[in-house]
């Protein structure tokens, strides 16, 4: 039986992912190609196996070796709920470490990414690689499964997409103002009070 050391679920810590997903490993005793098979998995599919795997038995290597197996052939149930919804006007934000709620993210710089608003659309860039730190910022679309690294260069954010910051932060973004949709280069009516550099987020 497993030992009241193994007993729970390894659980989201100050670690980074694959700090946790070692611990993970050495605690369970994973036989090494169940060990490659479990870092080739995504960022979601990593987590999920961190939340979600707990054997009640002996033979932890066949029984993670069994639910990457299930994991594969379902990921489209996998995927990690993001931790939160972020609002963001017309003067942008600052996004990170910083920003309330989200301290426990070790994997994310203090002013992580930012967020701007210019002639109506919103626009974002990362911050991480100039703060010297190894995090990324990552932005998916809300129907599209492909997420696309952000670069220090403005890039347009659009409605309800997801940015991840790091590993395993996920924020979903509802931006206001009805033209936030519009891609660049179609002509618009300027929204008043649309600027940069202001330092305004609200949690949900």
């Amino acid at each position: 039986q497993a030992s009241a050391a193994q007993s729970g679920v390894i659980q989201s810590s100050g670690n980074t992912l694959p700090g946790r997903i070692d611990a993970f490993l050495k605690k369970w005793e994973i036989h090494p190609n169940v060990m490659d098979r479990m870092r080739a998995l995504s960022v979601d599919q990593k987590e999920y196996v961190l939340r979600k795997f707990n054997p009640q038995s002996t033979g932890a290597s066949q029984a993670l070796a069994n639910f990457i197996k299930v994991l594969k052939q379902n990921e489209a149930r996998t995927e990690i709920k993001p931790d939160k919804m972020i609002r963001v006007d017309a003067c942008g934000g600052v996004i990170g470490k910083l920003t309330p709620d989200l301290s426990h993210h070790e994997d994310m710089e203090d002013l992580h990414m930012q967020v701007a608003s210019e002639d109506g659309r919103f626009y974002i860039a990362d911050n991480s690689t100039a703060c010297g730190g190894p995090s990324k910022t990552f932005v998916k679309a809300a129907d599209d499964d492909l997420w696309e690294a952000v670069s220090a260069e403005w890039c347009q954010l659009l409605n309800k997409d997801t940015i991840r910051l790091g590993d395993s932060c996920k924020l979903v973004v509802e931006l206001a103002g009805s033209s936030t949709d519009l891609p660049a280069g179609v002509p618009i009516e300027e929204e008043a009070g649309s600027k940069r550099g202001a330092d305004w987020t609200e949690m949900e």
